[in-house]
């Protein structure tokens, strides 16, 4: 009995190792991402130089000056609900860009989007 416990127990640590491996590098390589997307971008949302330097570097320096906020929630809260309001932040706010119609729209979900990543780790 005690060694099916521990088997089931390892079999769900596996199933937590994996998904918070997928959502790291989700949120991870969310960074360098966006270069693929945006010579469509550039056109459709007629962005300048400036608007192109912004929707990559919004989601960093948020991430970056909001990772204590995150650090903060997860201790509040639990590192569990912390990282799972993240991801759920990061997926709306991948939303929001995939329907932007304006540079606006575009930077605020990428600045959101740095939040929820900040959250999330």
């Amino acid at each position: 009995m005690v060694v099916r416990a521990e088997r089931e127990m390892r079999s769900g640590h596996v199933f937590v190792l994996c998904s918070s491996c997928l959502a790291m590098l989700s949120v991870g390589a969310n960074g360098t991402a966006i270069m693929a997307a945006l010579p469509s971008m550039k056109t459709d949302l007629a962005l300048g130089p400036a608007g192109v330097e912004w929707a990559i570097n919004a989601y960093l320096v948020t991430s970056a000056a909001c990772i204590v906020l995150g650090g903060q929630a997860a201790d509040r809260y639990g590192a569990g609900a912390a990282s799972i309001a993240g991801l759920a932040l990061f997926g709306i706010a991948s939303c929001i860009i995939g329907f932007a119609a304006t540079q606006a729209t575009l930077l605020a979900g990428r600045s959101l989007q740095g939040l929820a990543a900040a959250l999330a780790v």
